[in-house]
């Protein structure tokens, strides 16, 4: 499942602001770029080299429970000698 953010960045491609909400409120006077993030993703900076502003998406990093369920996993699967 992806989330649709409402992201507000400088010049230099650097994000102010990352909006998750139903309905943020659209910045006056800013430049403003709706993107959509991946699962397993995020918003690292806006590209800004080309004609129109591009999102660049990252890898997002596990969180510990994560970690700690492929752990558990690995632990079952050796005990079985899968």
């Amino acid at each position: 499942m992806s989330r649709l953010a409402l992201v507000v960045y400088d010049l230099e491609g650097y994000i102010e602001s990352e909006r998750y909400d139903s309905n943020p409120r659209i910045p006056v006077g800013l430049p403003y770029l709706w993107v959509t993030v991946p699962d397993g993703k995020r918003l690292s900076k806006i590209d800004l080299t080309g004609i129109e502003p591009r999102p660049v998406l990252e890898d997002a990093p596990k969180n510990e429970l994560t970690i700690l369920q492929e752990t558990v996993e690995m632990l079952v699967l050796a005990s079985l000698g899968v």
